[in-house]
């Protein structure tokens, strides 16, 4: 386990993170940078994603509203 003092990262909140959920990671020993917006997001990376359930061959998918990528299946 690391010391408490070697790890001098922070976690990155999006714009839309409650304040109440900032203060409860604050409480719990997170360093907090809140209400990145913008190109500053991009941080975040993206993801999408098409997945196929074996057993009924459905096809189901979601993209990141970050992204500018759509779902699509055949």
């Amino acid at each position: 386990m690391l010391a408490e003092s070697a790890c001098m990262c922070s976690v990155a909140l999006e714009e839309g993170f409650s304040q109440e959920a900032a203060a409860e990671l604050e409480k719990r020993g997170h360093k907090i940078d809140a209400g990145i917006s913008g190109h500053a997001r991009g941080t975040f990376g993206r993801g999408q994603i098409i997945q196929r359930n074996p057993k009924t061959g459905v096809l189901w998918g979601g993209t990141d509203p970050r992204a500018d990528g759509a779902v699509m299946a055949w």
